[in-house]
């Protein structure tokens, strides 16, 4: 079934409470939540660790074909969004280079960049290509945060 938008991933990693984990496995949770939306369709994944993927495909039950390449896997898969889960060194080059292959809106793990010119280059070539750049804040799904927000809506 064709869902609203093609999205993918850059950077699995392990999740949460892994042993295997160097990082914190962001990927993980960000395709459950947006998967909860119903309107995504994750297209691919892309990282350098044939494990961490194989992992975060087990993890989610899917097939969905793995890229060692992010930037084969932007160009072949077009995908419309893409999650930028990396280290933050690698934030600006990920982010740019979904940008300047088509993808509409991005959503990277923060700290935005590890460079001040960075962070400028990122939202540059956002606003070039007509693009949304979103990061990543790790208490927006968390009940209580959901609650108080709601309480403050009503």
């Amino acid at each position: 079934m064709s869902k609203d938008y093609r999205y993918a991933i850059i950077g699995t990693g392990f999740p949460w409470g892994d042993v295997r984990k160097t990082g914190f496995g962001m990927a993980h949770s960000h395709w459950e939540n947006f998967s909860k939306t119903g309107r995504i369709d994750l297209v691919a994944i892309s990282d350098l660790n044939i494990e961490a993927a194989n992992n975060f495909k087990s993890r989610w039950k899917t097939e969905v074909k793995h890229y060692f390449d992010y930037k084969e896997m932007l160009k072949v898969e077009n995908p419309e969004i893409v999650s930028v889960t990396t280290w933050p060194h690698l934030h600006a080059e990920m982010t740019i280079a979904a940008f300047e292959a088509g993808v509409k809106a991005v959503h990277c793990e923060k700290p935005m960049a590890t460079k001040w010119g960075d962070a400028k280059r990122m939202k540059e070539v956002a606003d070039a290509h007509g693009g949304k750049l979103t990061f990543g804040h790790q208490r927006r799904f968390i009940h209580l945060f959901q609650a108080v927000r709601q309480a403050i809506r009503e």
